[in-house]
């Protein structure tokens, strides 16, 4: 039997761009035993890029991040910046240290 998809109901009570991050955050946390949050910009890189990351200089596509480690440095990222800003994959980490919020400095 062949399954078709059918278009959810669009409502102001669920936000759908909302829905994938919560499931895709429970995976990943599953998935990679997520641990505590990085101190720094420069140890959530090197949590999920390891070795690839020598300095600050660095960004994710320096460092031949591909779509799996986007997904679990974005979600370390939040967790360590509060706020990731668009194109954070083609910052520095000094950069983006720079941007980090006060709070979660």
């Amino acid at each position: 039997a062949m399954l078709t998809a059918h278009a959810a109901p669009q409502s102001d009570a669920v936000r759908p761009s909302a829905l994938p991050m919560v499931f895709v955050r429970e995976f990943l946390g599953i998935m990679t035993g997520r641990g505590p949050r990085p101190a720094s910009v420069l140890d959530a890189f090197r949590m999920v890029l390891g070795a690839r990351v020598a300095d600050r200089t660095a960004t994710f596509r320096s460092a031949g991040g591909d779509s799996l480690s986007y997904l679990q440095l974005y979600l370390l990222l939040e967790d360590c910046m509060g706020v990731v800003p668009a194109g954070w994959d083609e910052m520095s980490v000094q950069a983006l240290e720079d941007l980090r919020e006060p709070a979660h400095a």
